[in-house]
């Protein structure tokens, strides 16, 4: 559940992330997020190339369209969100080594292989309570972390606008 939640807040937060980020405020010229599943846990990311002198101000907005994700999202937006994750599954199952890493990583990470329409029915029980509930337990300030890249002049207290 928690994994199909957390594809649903990938989903919600791409469509999100490059609407503000780099559509509405100029703040990045490619911005995504991602999630990576392990046995142990997890990781979700955010990525971002950014102007140097826009890293600070694109960090925040980044780190506040994230936190509004706790407060909920709308059933249009749910629906989209939700439609994009099943679409994109099933492109991916076009290819056989997709195929053959699907099969891999379910059995690896849940040890069961769902079919598609399993997988499907399930992003279609995903309520948005669910999402709130996965963004309120999992995007906690206090467990975020910033790694920069670049040619950055002088210090950035990434740890500051983390809090």
């Amino acid at each position: 559940f928690v994994a199909i939640a957390a594809e649903l807040r990938v989903a919600l937060e791409n469509a999100r992330l490059f609407t503000e980020i780099r559509e509405n405020r100029g703040l990045a010229y490619d911005i995504h997020s991602y999630v990576e599943h392990f046995a142990a846990g997890g990781t979700f990311a955010v990525y971002a190339g950014v102007d140097p002198s826009k890293l600070e101000e694109c960090i925040s907005a980044v780190l506040e369209l994230l936190s509004s994700l706790k407060s909920g999202v709308g059933e249009t937006e749910l629906v989209r969100a939700k439609e994009l994750t099943k679409g994109r599954l099933e492109l991916r199952m076009e290819d056989t080594q997709n195929m053959a890493l699907w099969c891999a990583g379910q059995e690896l990470l849940n040890r069961e292989i769902l079919t598609v329409d399993e997988v499907s029915k399930r992003i279609d029980a995903v309520t948005e309570d669910d999402v709130v509930a996965v963004a309120k337990e999992y995007l906690v300030a206090q467990h975020l972390n910033v790694a920069v890249v670049g040619p950055v002049q002088g210090e950035i207290d990434a740890a500051a606008l983390l809090l």
